[in-house]
């Protein structure tokens, strides 16, 4: 990301984040989205459903465990169970998010939105982008700008894989789920914190590995480990310094 160029003024910004939004990261999510909405079409939701489920819930997972434990007729407290398990890990990325944009203290109206809106996706490209840009100020306008535009390309990509299903094999729905997942490994991988790389290899050695002793917490326990580990080493070899 280059900011050398933009200007330092709020609509600038806003702009920004859009800009960078609507290439890889937003490609990313309206494949992804168009895989869930041929999901939620082959599982008997509603498009308006679908539609809200994307712009309501704004999580993947969850939206997945929704349709397909609704297709299965499964109780309304189990169902939202399942779904408030699936968004938990969203707490403590929040959490993390943050105190990198917020401008004052206390909750604030805009907090709400910037709570809900936000994801993986913008978590790291936050990251990223609060590396160039120190202004608290601007960073929440590159923020609502980026956000905007990947809820944008959500929900169209979920209206174009609902009209789409007949067209889309469930394989194929459920590969295009991955395409996200998949730009942020690489994203994670093109960082230049030892750290990120380091939890990254680890991630990609101990999560197979996990899958192997449990296919029901292997993906939980090697991503935590991973990251544990990662983050004890980069600790020690501060220590060192």
């Amino acid at each position: 990301m280059d900011f050398r160029r933009t200007e330092k003024i709020w609509g600038a910004y806003f702009r920004q984040g859009m800009k960078h939004c609507l290439q890889a990261p937003g490609i990313g999510l309206f494949a992804a989205m168009s895989g869930f909405g041929a999901l939620a079409k082959d599982s008997g939701v509603s498009l308006l459903i679908a539609l809200g489920m994307t712009g309501g819930m704004w999580s993947t997972p969850g939206q997945v465990a929704f349709v397909e434990l609704f297709a299965t007729g499964v109780g309304g407290v189990a169902l939202i169970a399942s779904v408030t398990i699936a968004n938990v890990r969203m707490f403590p990325l929040t959490i993390a998010t943050m105190p990198l944009l917020r401008t004052r203290q206390g909750v604030q109206p805009a907090h709400f939105w910037m709570a809900h809106a936000n994801s993986v996706t913008s978590f790291v490209q936050v990251v990223e982008m609060c590396r160039h840009v120190p202004e608290k100020r601007l960073r929440t306008a590159y923020f609502f700008g980026f956000t905007t535009a990947c809820m944008s390309a959500g929900l169209l990509g979920t209206a174009l894989g609902y009209t789409m299903a007949s067209e889309m094999p469930g394989l194929i729905a459920r590969t295009l789920m991955l395409v996200t997942p998949l730009f942020m490994l690489l994203l994670a991988a093109r960082s230049s914190r030892r750290s990120v790389l380091t939890s990254v290899v680890l991630g990609c050695a101990l999560v197979p590995l996990g899958y192997t002793v449990s296919t029901d917490w292997g993906l939980l326990t090697g991503g935590v480990l991973a990251g544990t580990l990662a983050f004890g080493f980069e600790r020690m070899r501060m220590n060192d310094v």
